[in-house]
């Protein structure tokens, strides 16, 4: 019996290290995955960067060191990316809208609302689209376009449809996912 128990705990002690050997490995540089694996890594990037806030975390585990970047106001490469977002990200509430993946292309349309828009309460926020190109399990490319919400809006419409926010980071299970230290909180 005592064999017996010894042998079972080895082998969990084996498939745990497994597991975490696994899960310590960085998406970059990148690696054939599966369409819905990449979705995963996607939405995880996602998630650690706007909702969490974690982007020494997105970066290091999602981006590439040659990441190329067409934002007029960042030079490429993910520390330039990562050390300007770390000064700007973190004042700022976000609310993932909506995400997307198809042919290593990757979109994400965030509301954005910064404390001098919140400030004014008059319901202002920038629209935010980023488009991210990745090589398998890894961002390589990013452009972005921002549309702040005029205060004299023609449109009645809202750049936003509040009944359509929903879990849009969700839908990742464990056949699924990929094993990430920061994926294990639930969704």
């Amino acid at each position: 019996m005592n064999l017996a128990f010894l042998l079972s705990a080895a082998t969990l002690a084996i498939a745990s290290h497994d597991d975490l050997s696994r899960a310590a490995v960085p998406n970059c540089p990148g690696r054939q995955v599966s369409p819905a694996e990449q979705l995963c890594i996607f939405k995880d990037f996602v998630k650690l960067l706007y909702v969490k806030k974690d982007i020494p975390a997105a970066f290091q585990n999602h981006v590439a060191e040659s990441y190329i970047q067409h934002n007029p106001m960042f030079k490429s490469g993910r520390q330039i990316a990562q050390d300007g977002l770390a000064k700007y990200i973190p004042p700022i509430n976000f609310t993932v809208a909506k995400i997307g993946l198809s042919d290593n292309t990757g979109w994400v349309m965030v509301k954005q609302v910064t404390k001098e828009q919140q400030a004014e309460g008059k319901g202002m926020y920038t629209a935010v689209v980023d488009v991210l190109r990745m090589e398998g399990s890894c961002i390589v490319e990013h452009w972005d376009v921002l549309q702040p919400r005029p205060a004299a809006a023609s449109n009645p419409l809202a750049m936003f449809d509040q009944q359509r926010f929903g879990d849009v980071l969700g839908g990742c299970d464990g056949k699924t996912r990929y094993k990430d230290k920061h994926m294990n909180d639930g969704w």
